[in-house]
């Protein structure tokens, strides 16, 4: 379940980066323009950003402390050789 998880955020990173990556290539307007306008819109939305990205954060933190315990606890569990 825990690899699942992990895939699937991975994945959904992977996806929007991509669709970013597309959208600039494709952008109809000219660079300096499409870079205001990105900026007007991150400055807009950057409590939003920020909120977003320390949760990802603390959920990430969780899963691999949750990973650390369970690969410990089945290390600790192992029969001595």
């Amino acid at each position: 379940m825990l690899k699942r998880f992990i895939f699937r955020l991975f994945s959904v990173g992977f996806f929007v980066t991509a669709g970013l990556c597309i959208g600039f290539l494709y952008a109809p307007a000219p660079g300096t323009e499409t870079r205001e306008k990105l900026s007007v819109t991150l400055d807009q939305h950057k409590d939003r950003l920020g909120t977003l990205v320390t949760n990802s954060q603390e959920v990430l933190d969780r899963v691999t402390a949750a990973a650390s315990g369970t690969l410990n606890a089945a290390v600790d569990s192992e029969p001595a050789k």
